[in-house]
């Protein structure tokens, strides 16, 4: 779930259930000053999580005040809780299903987003790395590759886990392993070590 400061959170929550509101109306509702509203509205403007929609009509004397209104992607933010739901269907999987099916379900599921991802996969390994790091840093791995100290091949570095969340058997590392495998063509070993420590994972990758 994105993070969020909590007066922009608390205008953000206003928007979504008045659908509108100007500065004024907003600064009554959340108990602070005009001023201090519009420089949170013009931080959430810039983040793309506010539109301005017309102004309102008004009939007394005045200068109309601008109409603000929450974009889709504020839905990202007042997202549901995903992670326990897919705690319970791991869960009822694991009582009704063979293991070797739930592999098999997690392997048919990596080929699908390997499908969807459609990574340029005809480059050599060093284009390849960068294209599977750049993919996997858009979905929130943190990643990065260099290559290994001894010239005999590379790492690919991941400094954030997606499903840490997520209490699990392996199934989403083995997802993600079959899909970094699937995609550089290599063997690839998981890192050991020190240099872990700093890491949610991580692979050694053969030259």
């Amino acid at each position: 779930m994105k993070e969020i400061q909590a007066t922009r959170r608390k205008i953000l929550e206003i928007l979504k259930v008045q659908g509108r509101a100007t500065v004024n109306e907003l600064a009554e509702q959340v108990g602070i000053a005009p001023v201090s509203v519009r420089h949170h509205l013009g931080v959430l403007l810039r983040q793309g999580l506010i539109s301005t929609d017309g102004v309102e009509s008004r009939e007394k004397v005045g200068r109309p005040q601008v109409l603000y209104t929450a974009t889709p992607e504020v839905d990202k933010i007042f997202s549901a809780d995903y992670e326990t739901i897919i705690h319970y269907l791991l869960e009822e999987l694991r009582k009704r299903v063979p293991a070797e099916t739930i592999q098999e379900i997690f392997e048919n599921v990596a080929k699908r987003i390997l499908e969807d991802a459609e990574l340029q996969d005809d480059g050599d390994i060093v284009e390849r790395l960068q294209g599977i790091t750049d993919f996997l840093s858009k979905h929130g791995y943190m990643a990065r590759w260099e290559k290994a100290e001894n010239g005999n091949g590379y790492y690919l570095l991941i400094h954030n886990c997606p499903y840490s969340q997520i209490p699990h058997d392996g199934s989403f590392c083995y997802m993600d392993r079959w899909l970094v495998t699937a995609f550089l063509g290599r063997k690839i070993e998981p890192l050991r070590g020190k240099k872990v420590k700093t890491l949610s994972c991580g692979y050694f990758i053969p030259a």
